[in-house]
């Protein structure tokens, strides 16, 4: 299965007045975290007219609940340090597996079923707190040869 689902895909961003969000560059962006093997992205609805970005991550290795919220908060600053603040993930939801020979709608349905379930995980206030300053993006988890992850190549 490839890691990037390869169509382009746009999404608006909460409270950004309507930034546009290409799920096919958070997903790239994602799939080079060392811990993540694939990754697909999708608008959660929050109030009328908003949304912010979900993303489903499938990891390399499983993890205990509470790894998995120090890794989604990971993940979380992994993007910002590879995409624009507004296309970093709001939640976080991690799964065995993404369902295999589905469109990118299929996909996005399944990604936004997660919304609000005990999987999905709120990392809204860490991108908060990086917009206000008070704490920094990080290039983490990249491997230390500085390879690409080598299911994008």
């Amino acid at each position: 299965m490839l890691s990037v689902i390869e169509t382009q895909q746009t999404l608006r961003s909460a409270g950004l007045g309507g930034a546009q969000v290409s799920s096919l560059d958070v997903e790239r962006a994602l799939c080079r975290h060392r811990n993540v093997r694939a990754a697909a992205v999708a608008p959660a609805p929050l109030a009328a007219q908003e949304a912010e970005v979900l993303v489903c991550v499938v990891l390399r290795e499983r993890h205990s609940v509470q790894e998995q919220q120090a890794l989604a908060e990971e993940i979380t600053r992994f993007a910002m340090y590879h995409v624009a603040y507004y296309e970093a993930p709001g939640f976080v939801a991690f799964v065995d597996d993404l369902p295999a020979q589905v469109d990118r709608r299929r996909l996005g349905t399944y990604v936004q079923a997660l919304s609000g379930t005990p999987a999905c995980m709120d990392i809204r206030p860490i991108k908060r707190r990086w917009i206000d300053g008070a704490c920094t993006p990080a290039p983490l988890a990249v491997p230390p040869d500085g390879s690409p992850n080598e299911s994008l190549t």
